[in-house]
């Protein structure tokens, strides 16, 4: 009966890479999967190849997806194209590829996705903000940060874009780390789950930024974070279990 209230209640789900426990992460083929399991938000990260094609990709180096040597920013766009981002995973997604972001915002547009990027290239942010604002998609995505420097180029770039501090594992939910994402005018924090308790939501909520959550991967830690009143989760759990 009320279920309308609950839903505005409820944090968004990002479908986090994907759907990675069931395809290669960060592939066209693992957002796919998530859209099959009704994920209405996916999370993606983003690099650039040595020639400037944004891409989606975690890693820093080729090591762990496709198993070979060099440093994603030093490798051109033919070299990365004929990547297997998909053996690793499993033979059945033997062959695919490492998409280009142009083409992933692309699915993410035809499916209707909101988007969370999670920028892991700590300059160039005119070249790729000039990207998004030509992808038909802008106003559906939300730029993670993980440095004050380029998240400060990013709020002189778009001055009233949703913009997220993603901090690191080790960056805990201080009230000095509140202050200065106030001073850096983000929209909230992205936080690794160790450090967020009810007391850090409320302090965050205080300040009026919001507050997301990386990496879930239960179903209790996702009730549990519901319940604490998070924004967003970062969730490698789909369904997601208040859908069930």
């Amino acid at each position: 009966m009320n279920g309308g209230m609950d839903d505005l209640l409820r944090p968004i789900v990002f479908a986090h890479r994907g759907d990675p426990a069931h395809a290669p992460e960060n592939t066209l083929a693992s957002i796919r999967q998530a859209v099959a399991k009704r994920a209405q938000a996916v999370e993606m990260d983003v690099r650039c190849s040595s020639d400037g094609v944004w891409i989606l990709f975690h890693d820093p180096d080729l090591k762990r997806i496709a198993h070979r040597r060099g440093r994603v920013s030093r490798t051109t766009w033919a070299a990365l194209s004929q990547q297997d981002a998909g053996s690793w995973f499993s033979r059945k997604f033997q062959g695919e590829p490492i998409p280009r972001l142009e083409d992933a915002l692309q699915l993410c547009r035809l499916e209707g996705l909101q988007v969370f990027l999670d920028v892991k290239v700590t300059d160039r942010e005119q070249q790729l903000a000039q990207l998004l604002q030509q992808s038909g998609w802008f106003h559906h995505l939300e730029i993670g940060a993980g440095t004050v420097s380029s998240l400060r180029r990013w709020r002189r770039l778009l001055r009233s874009h949703s913009l997220f501090w993603v901090t690191g594992y080790r960056a805990r939910v201080t009230p000095a780390r509140i202050r200065e994402a106030m001073a850096l005018k983000v929209t909230g924090l992205a936080v690794y789950k160790r450090w967020v308790t009810k007391k850090r939501v409320e302090q965050v909520h205080r300040s009026r930024l919001k507050l997301y959550v990386w990496t879930i991967r239960t179903a209790r830690d996702f009730k549990r974070f519901e319940e604490l009143g998070v924004d967003g989760i970062m969730s490698e759990v789909w369904p997601p279990p208040h859908s069930t």
